[in-house]
């Protein structure tokens, strides 16, 4: 079987069209299996064929095996279709429903925006300024002054499973290196590992810090490359036309066992 591979902003994801023979009922199994062959993904997606004029259709499992929404698996999905350069298309990812673009940058993704979105008001004991997100899968960004040399990863491992998360969630910590820049690692649920970058983690913190400053442009420094996080405003911890934008790289298709 061949996967085919892309990554956004360094994380790495497979994916494969569901003509060729593999179903949404297999993906939890597939996704566990990437894991054990310890190829370094970071997700695995089941694609639909792309339609033009019609939503483009997929489904995204973590490498436990659950599904969850993941924009960075989506939005380098888009360079493995054929795409006319800045036509927006309607995409259906995990049932979320977000707009997709080639651009300058790479590909740019316009988040979902209802009720169930927002930053909300949690009490976690913490020692450091946080802010906590739904944006199709749960986020909590947490403000320190240097995160350069902090131990995310034995930190994280318990934070994520706080009672106070009914389904766990990622974890990122920001550092603000001046107005509209700033530095961000991110440990992800379902991963169970500090990822290159989380570009739903990236999209609360850009939230957080507009909220914060009224400043609705942030590019954040990550393991890898840049990612920008835009928005017309947050009101109420509720954001509008929220994009993340950044750069896509595709590799060789691969032939795999996966069992």
């Amino acid at each position: 079987m061949k996967l085919h591979v892309a990554s956004g902003s360094g994380n790495r994801f497979a994916y494969i069209f569901d003509q060729e023979g593999i179903t949404s009922e297999d993906g939890s199994r597939w996704a566990r299996s990437l894991r054990i062959n310890s190829r370094q993904f970071d997700g695995f997606f089941i694609l639909s064929p792309y339609i033009p004029g019609q939503p483009w259709v997929m489904k995204h499992w973590d490498t436990d095996g659950s599904e969850t929404f993941c924009s960075n698996g989506t939005r380098a999905a888009m360079a493995l279709i054929e795409t006319p350069f800045s036509e927006t298309i309607t995409c259906y990812s995990n049932e979320e429903q977000v707009f997709l673009m080639k651009d300058s940058d790479g590909v740019s993704l316009k988040f979902p925006q209802d009720q169930r979105m927002g930053l909300v008001d949690l009490s976690i004991d913490l020692p450091y300024p946080y802010r906590f997100g739904y944006i199709g899968n749960p986020q909590l960004v947490i403000l320190m002054k240097d995160i350069s040399t902090f131990n995310l990863e034995n930190w994280a491992r318990a934070l994520r499973y706080n009672k106070i998360f009914s389904e766990g969630s990622n974890i990122n910590i920001v550092q603000i290196n001046r107005l509209g820049e700033a530095s961000i690692r991110s440990y992800e649920r379902g991963v169970e590992r500090e990822t290159s970058c989380c570009g739903t983690g990236c999209a609360v913190a850009g939230a957080w810090l507009s909220e914060m400053t009224q400043c609705i442009s942030w590019e954040f420094q990550t393991a890898h490359d840049p990612v920008r996080i835009t928005m017309s405003s947050v009101r109420n911890g509720h954001w509008d036309n929220l994009w993340l934008s950044g750069p896509i790289q595709v590799e060789e298709p691969i032939d795999v066992e996966l069992h």
